[in-house]
């Protein structure tokens, strides 16, 4: 029996080592974003999903779900483990709020105060003394306990510390000794001492994190790509080398945009960082120097998605996370909000009709908004999933690419869609997307923690490009 959890579509379940598979959805919410499943090694028709509001719980094998540990009912649970000795005892690592722990079958859950305020990506049991636990927190910790979560040590002797963003943790069954933590942006990493020392164990394995790219639109072989935290990479052969591209860049934050204003003669380079707001270069990426933007974009709601008039380089639009698109006719200069007919402001990619400037689309929640006037007003088109990113052909097809937990295409304008992740590894978060303007066939994805992609043919196949150089800043 194989569960599957989905961003948007619930929990899928098949009988058949995944021939087929069947919705198993009543008792959860709509639209829920699962992140972790777990069966009861005991029980196995006992099934725990940890989702974006919090634990649900099925007694007979996912045919229905009942909401548990209501304490924490609007908790994002990132990860889930079950005592493989008494499977009343569990641990749920969480966004903000630790390592919780129940003693009931899930019924109720404790906050463990030695782990709380942490987010914690995953958490894992020692198969032979389940009272050591190891949980991998995003603030850059490996955490350990050898009494069933009543104190915690640290334990990340080998382990870099800036930005360091520990994402998985195995231990070994055969083994409880060996340890493989994965993590994100810097790789592999090895303890054969139960966590007491690290050593990196990834040769041969390409990890970044990508997070926008962009194609210089006069020159297909150009590709620009934004990273989390090395700044932006410059491809001068279609993605096969990669150098720097970041000369004067103060940004230091996570890029999540990239643009290339088509209509310019001085190949003009936006980039919009997380922390840091809008950087331009004048001269494809060998200088740059920071722009302005509203100044209600700071804190929080921080530029995240860049779009450019194909025709004219002043008018450029600017999503920020929280506050709608904005529009500039100025180069920048200017910002003025457009957000008539959005039912979210949380836009998290722009694109704008190569064939007619004036229809521009955003995506924001399972939404994709459509403006015909210039972002003026916006209608909706649902998706059923969350939209990272989002590219436009410019030929006759018509196709339109969307990323997010997964990639998917739509020739009807977006009201019908079709996965086309053939090559991807899964799972797999797309934040980017850039279509050759010559050859639509021709598409890149740029990926959070797995690298780029690239198809020659549409999607229907993708392999890694990657960006070369140092991949642990």
């Amino acid at each position: 029996m194989v569960y599957a959890g989905t961003c948007g579509y619930g929990i899928f379940k098949s009988s058949n080592a995944g021939q087929s598979w069947t919705a198993v959805n009543p008792g959860l919410p709509a639209g829920v974003v699962v992140w972790d499943l777990v069966v009861d090694p005991a029980h196995p028709s006992i099934v725990y999903a940890g989702t974006g509001t919090g634990i649900f719980k099925s007694t007979d094998a996912g045919r229905n779900w009942k909401a548990v540990g209501s304490t924490f009912s609007n908790v994002r649970i990132y990860s889930l483990a079950v005592n493989p000795l008494d499977g009343a005892i569990l641990y749920a690592g969480t966004n903000g709020r630790g390592v919780i722990k129940s003693v009931d079958g899930g019924l109720n859950w404790s906050e463990l105060n030695s782990t709380g305020g942490a987010t914690v990506q995953h958490v894992a049991i020692d198969p032979t003394n389940p009272n050591t636990v190891y949980a991998a927190a995003q603030g850059g910790e490996v955490l350990k306990t050898t009494d069933a979560g009543q104190h915690w040590t640290a334990a990340n002797t080998g382990l870099p510390r800036a930005f360091f963003k520990p994402w998985h943790i195995t231990v070994d069954p055969s083994n409880p000794r060996n340890l493989y933590l994965g993590t994100y942006g810097y790789g592999l990493f090895q303890s054969k001492n139960a966590g007491a020392t690290w050593v990196e164990a990834d040769s041969g394995i390409q990890s970044m994190g990508i997070i926008a790219i962009s194609e210089d639109p006069f020159d297909a072989n150009v590709v620009f790509a934004g990273t989390a935290a090395l700044g932006v990479f410059k491809s001068l052969n279609g993605g096969a080398t990669w150098t720097s591209a970041g000369t004067g860049y103060a940004g230091a934050g996570l890029i999540r945009a990239l643009a290339i204003a088509a209509a310019s003669p001085t190949h003009k380079l936006y980039t919009a960082d997380l922390n840091d707001g809008i950087f331009v270069s004048f001269d494809a990426g060998e200088s740059w120097s920071r722009a302005d933007w509203p100044r209600s974009w700071r804190g929080p709601n921080i530029p995240n998605a860049l779009a450019f008039h194909p025709s004219d380089p002043e008018v450029v639009y600017a999503a920020a996370f929280g506050s709608g698109v904005f529009r500039s006719l100025d180069g920048g200069q200017g910002w003025k909000a457009m957000n008539t007919g959005l039912d979210s402001l949380n836009i998290d990619a722009l694109a704008i009709d190569p064939a007619n400037p004036e229809t521009v689309f955003a995506a924001g929640g399972q939404a994709i908004y459509r403006s015909n006037d210039a972002g003026q007003t916006w209608t909706g088109i649902s998706t059923r999933f969350r939209v990272r990113a989002l590219a436009l052909s410019s030929d006759r097809s018509g196709a339109w690419y969307a990323g997010g937990a997964g990639m998917f295409k739509s020739i009807d304008g977006g009201h019908t869609w079709t996965a086309i992740d053939s090559g991807f590894p899964s799972p797999v978060l797309i934040r980017s997307l850039a279509v050759d303007p010559t050859r639509s066939e021709i598409v890149y994805a740029g990926t959070e923690g797995s690298g780029m992609y690239k198809t020659a043919d549409g999607g229907k196949s993708w392999h890694l490009i990657g960006v070369a150089g140092q991949t642990r800043p």
